[in-house]
Order: C-alpha cells, then structure tokens, then sequence
C-alpha cells in the first residue's frame, strides 16, 4: 500500500485534473489510499485522487505549475 507523506492541516493545491489549483487541507485517505478528503478553502470537503496533491505554502497566491498556469 502506498502511504502519503502529506498529515491532517497539511495545505495542498490539485495540480492536476479538473479542478487544478483548487486550494485547501489534507484531511485524511479514504479506504481506498488513492483518493484523500481535502478541506478547500470554502469549508467543503470532497475528494481527490492522492496523486493529484502537492504541498502548498500558506499565503502564496499561485501554487501552480507553469505548465497549468495559462
């Protein structure tokens, strides 16, 4: 089983997918350790696969990848 190295309050960005640059906290895996429940900024909680994560850093407007940032 793959194990994250992100902790609960860890702030993450999706720097993939649909929703890339969506801004929030690591909260926990689901039962399935590919997805995770990420609290995003608005208070709602959802998933997203754990592969779509990175570490952000508290007041830093863009996190983004240069590639993704158009």
């Amino acid at each position: 089983m793959k194990q994250t190295a992100f902790r609960k309050g860890d702030l993450v960005f999706l720097d993939q997918g649909s929703y890339a640059g969506t801004r929030g906290a690591f909260l926990s895996l689901r039962s399935d350790c590919r997805w995770a429940n990420v609290q995003q900024e608005n208070g709602v909680i959802r998933e997203f696969p754990v592969e779509y994560l990175a570490p952000r850093q508290a007041g830093r407007v863009f996190d983004f990848h240069p590639e993704i940032v158009t």
